[in-house]
């Protein structure tokens, strides 16, 4: 596959390791990122990752095998109502966020057919601004693949991905909604729901700190914007997330049983299970 031009919306190590990645195999690749602030533009500049932007804004955009996105998803429907007159039939538009049904579903009305939409979740092994910048980061890891199930497309996904050494798995806006919700988001309010439990429990205080700490439990601390994205994306599949809660309170009542009976072979029957599902994971 032969990749000559990319445009990239949203600058940070996740997408500069992307550049990176691309470059090393196709070194005369023109990456052009918009959005970038000059000092990160003349970092990457210097270290090879992005050239310079044309003075016209259509230019931007011309002969662009890939247009990739990673913004907040709220940002993507708007910035490619205001791009969508300046991209050409035959460019791939690529985001890297939980997509949801609906928005998939609007922005694939607003391009229309000639322009491919994609969204992809890589599930890594370190969080995006954790690691350094560097194109490998992204070997032997999976890619879940939301786009047209057409033959065609999914070839140039694949090959795509594959000059990163990424394995993709195509799979619906829907499904990945809801297995999206019922793990990383229903597992994330889970720890947050036992987490506030200590909080309430002087048993805790004390186990953990030593002594007695009511300003501990009664500490709130400010909302960050991580802890506030989480939230609205626990709102938004609020459905899917309710029905795994109401498998948990099921199981709890399994749990609860072996554990009045001390049925410690069924017990463990149990935990083995689960522990063989997660290896399989």
């Amino acid at each position: 596959m032969d990749i000559k031009k990319i445009v990239i919306f949203g600058w940070n190590n996740f997408t500069a390791s992307l550049a990176d990645g691309i470059k090393i195999v196709h070194p005369n690749c023109e990456i052009l990122c918009p959005d970038v602030s000059t000092e990160d533009f003349e970092s990457a500049r210097k270290s090879g990752y992005l050239d310079p932007l044309p003075v016209q804004k259509s230019a931007i955009y011309e002969n662009a095998d890939y247009i990739i996105i990673d913004r907040d998803p709220k940002d993507i429907v708007p910035l490619l109502k205001d791009i969508r007159s300046l991209i050409e039939e035959g460019t791939y538009i690529m985001d890297f966020q939980p997509i949801k049904t609906d928005s998939y579903s609007r922005i694939t009305r607003l391009l229309g057919s000639a322009i491919p939409y994609i969204s992809c979740y890589i599930f890594l092994d370190e969080a995006p601004s954790e690691f350094t910048i560097r194109g490998t980061i992204f070997r032997d890891k999976i890619a879940a693949v939301v786009c047209d199930t057409s033959t065609h497309i999914l070839q140039e996904v694949r090959a795509f991905w594959g000059i990163l050494k990424v394995k993709i798995v195509p799979t619906t806006a829907e499904f990945f909604d809801e297995i999206f919700a019922e793990t990383s988001q229903t597992v994330s309010l889970l720890s947050g729901i036992y987490t506030h439990i200590l909080q309430q429990d002087s048993w805790a205080d004390t186990l953990f700190f030593g002594f007695y700490n009511k300003t501990l439990r009664s500490f709130i601390s400010p909302v960050d914007n991580r802890s506030q994205k989480a939230a609205e994306d626990i709102v938004l599949n609020g459905d899917h997330i309710r029905r795994t809660l109401s498998f948990i309170k099921r199981e709890m009542d399994k749990i609860d049983e072996m554990i009045d009976n001390e049925d410690i072979a069924k017990l463990a029957q149990y935990m083995a299970s689960a522990q063989q599902f997660k290896n399989r994971i």
